[in-house]
């Protein structure tokens, strides 16, 4: 039964130093997997081919698995290996010495080169005081095989041991109690084979040099990677040399918990190196494809292996998997029947069109990296923040889910909301009176609350505003009749300690531009902008920007965060419906036939409040946001030299996100 996995060298670009100069198993190797019935089923041959296949790309290899084998000796000899693993996971302790022997003589006369003798896993039993009594026996039968190895001159494979660390951080990663298929045996026994046959380990790298204005200047891939620049920040990748990820998690995401922690196969077998010289920033955010990790200057310095840090999605390994074990599936039927003298010539057809599968599925593996400089870590002030929020309460609702996020965090005592601002010309005049609904609920009646009205604006309509205002206070003022929003900003700022206000905007800038513009009066003798720069912090934005907002981003004289497209990845609310039937928003959902939002403007309060002090975002450094022309919407980000712009990036799983979101949407007022 034999599995021919063929790859041309002119076809991967391999080139003879990208493997080490002495591996166990080389070019043109027939190799036979040999062992007890366990061998086969423990199904770590699988691993290991997809491994030598996809990943070691050892030219014109061909396997084959005896595992099955009844009589192992005579089956090999037609096969002619040059190289063979072998693996007894049981065995009596009496006689397993010299049968052991005994196979190696007879693979040698076989001519066969190399030699790699497994010693049996440990015993994977998830009560720790049974697999330590199953283990002992097994740990003598493993000193067996060693001495065994070492006699007859043939690498070892320390499956014993290599199992044996993988059940003690599994232990320790999820405890005592897990259930046995948590752990692949076989998955933790290719490790230790592959370990063993000493294969270059690096799968390839990229180098990345950086310019002191935030662009990258240089890449260069290794042999086997082609690498361009593809944006100021990001590259995009080629390569014929893949990185290997366990070839059953879903989707190539994640590993079952807890192969990955068990198992240091990324450390010891699958590099993929990314180095940055001169980066602009003390650390950095690395997306491989469509997942990150955060690196500091030194470690991007020395070099990174991406596969340690980040969850693979590429795909290849996966689909040479696939016809990996089709391809053995195939191969035991037909073996069965040949051992039985009923060679099935259907089958065997079966078993020879497997092949060129697998090695149709060697296809080069492209990829995109980027870097994504970040600013140093701020410092959160102590105590509760002091915040403005400006809004544009009318069609969209995820303003009403920003304003009774921001309630909550006031009821918390994280912050103090000293001035709140619509910007909007909603057609029913009622958005102010949303935030007041929203602000009596959580018990914050008194909160100023002012409007920038401008009949000239168009008009926006709304499905809700007008039934909260005439459901929850209906004698509260229209939006026309508010007082002027920059008049509260500058009454709320003088009141202020310096430098303790931030100010978040999720809407029309027709305040934050009014107060900008504003003289010295009776409320402050400063001008708009020096009253600013004394009282306020940070600006945070939601970047809907327009044309008429270049202005306040021209002129604004303290930092101003951006919170961008981050608030694509959540949608806050369900957890809305648990709560009083007094809540506004709950009101809101239920006219709108709603459970929940995309997340943007309730990133902002979030950022304005906690900032980067809980892990879930952080900040993006060099360069600035540029409001675009129509019909370009909104704004984008460019890269350059370090200004006082800041892009808030998302630092924590988004699952993770919305379930701290929900939690607090779901908190009663107190």
């Amino acid at each position: 039964m034999k599995l021919i996995l063929v790859l041309m060298v002119c076809f991967l670009g391999l080139l003879p130093g990208q493997l080490r100069a002495d591996p166990v198993i080389q070019a043109n190797d027939r190799l036979a997997f040999c062992g007890d019935g366990m061998t086969a089923d423990l199904g770590y041959t699988v691993y290991v081919e997809d491994y030598l296949l996809a990943c070691a790309q050892v030219p014109n290899l061909t396997t084959a698995e005896f595992g099955w084998s009844t009589q192992l000796e005579a089956d090999l000899a037609p096969f002619k290996p040059t190289a063979a693993t072998i693996l007894y996971a049981n065995g009596d302790p009496k006689t397993r010495a010299d049968d052991e022997s005994k196979l190696i003589e007879a693979l040698k006369k076989m001519g066969v080169r190399a030699i790699v003798l497994g010693s049996p896993p440990c015993d994977f039993d998830p009560d720790a005081t049974k697999a330590a009594a199953g283990s002992q026996g097994l740990a003598a039968l493993a000193q067996i095989d060693k001495d065994v190895a070492a006699k007859e001159g043939v690498v070892y494979a320390d499956v014993f041991g290599a199992t044996s660390a993988a059940m003690a951080k599994a232990r320790a990663t999820i405890g005592a109690d897990f259930a046995p298929d948590q752990l692949d045996q076989g998955y933790m026994i290719a490790y230790a084979f592959l370990k063993a046959m000493k294969l270059d380990p690096n799968m390839g790298s990229v180098t990345v040099n950086f310019t002191p204005d935030f662009h990258i200047d240089k890449v260069e891939g290794s042999p086997g990677q082609t690498v361009t620049q593809t944006g100021d920040q990001t590259l995009g990748g080629v390569g014929t040399r893949y990185t290997f990820f366990y070839p059953a998690c879903p989707n190539g995401k994640a590993l079952p918990e807890p192969i990955e922690a068990c198992v240091p196969f990324d450390d010891d077998l699958n590099r993929f190196t990314l180095k940055v010289t001169n980066l602009p920033s003390t650390r950095a955010k690395v997306y491989w494809n469509d997942t990150w990790h955060d690196y500091s200057k030194e470690e991007l310095e020395s070099g990174v292996n991406l596969s340690t840090s980040i969850p693979r999605m590429f795909g290849t390994v996966q689909n040479v998997d696939g016809a990996v074990r089709d391809q053995m599936q195939s191969e035991r039927i037909a073996g069965t029947a040949r051992m039985q003298g009923k060679t099935d010539a259907q089958q065997e057809a079966i078993d020879a069109a497997a092949i060129p599968l697998a090695r149709s599925r060697m296809v080069p593996e492209k990829y995109t990296i980027r870097i994504q400089p970040l600013a140093a870590p701020e410092t959160q002030p102590p105590g509760p923040v002091n915040v403005t929020f400006d809004t544009d309460m009318d069609g969209d609702f995820d303003d009403a889910v920003a304003c009774t996020l921001l309630n909550d965090f006031m009821c918390q005592g994280e912050c103090n909301i000293i001035a709140c601002n619509v910007n909007t010309h909603d057609a029913g005049k009622s958005s102010g009176a949303v935030v007041k609904a929203i602000n009596t609920y959580y018990h914050h009646p008194d909160i100023p609350i002012g409007a920038s009205y401008d009949p000239a604006e168009p008009v926006v309509g709304s499905a809700y505003t007008k039934p909260v205002h005439d459901k929850f206070d209906p004698d509260f003022p229209f939006d026309d009749k508010l007082p002027n929003g920059a008049d509260v900003y500058r009454k709320a700022l003088a009141a202020a300690p310096d430098h303790s206000v931030v100010m978040c905007s999720v809407g029309w800038m027709g305040n934050i531009t009014a107060l900008l513009k504003s003289a010295p009066d009776a409320i402050s003798p400063l001008a708009g902008p020096d009253l600013v720069k004394q009282k306020v912090r940070k600006l945070v934005i939601m970047a809907n920007t327009n044309p008429n907002d270049v202005y306040v981003i021209k002129n604004w004289p303290t930092p101003i965060l951006w919170s961008t497209d981050i608030g694509n990845y959540i949608y806050p609310g369900k957890s809305v419906a648990s709560t009083a039937d007094g809540n506004p928003l709950k009101f809101i959902f239920q006219v709108l036939k709603v459970d929940s939002r995309q997340g943007w403007d309730p990133t902002a309060v979030w950022l304005s409040v906690r900032g980067e002090s809980d892990g879930v975002y952080e900040v993006a450094t060099g360069g600035y946001w540029r409001v675009n022309v129509p019909p370009d919407q909104y704004g984008t980000w460019i890269n350059g030299p370090v200004t006082n712009h800041g892009m808030a990036t998302v630092k924590m799983p988004s699952d993770k996100v919305l379930d701290l979101f929900n939690a607090e949407l779901a908190r009663p007022p107190k």
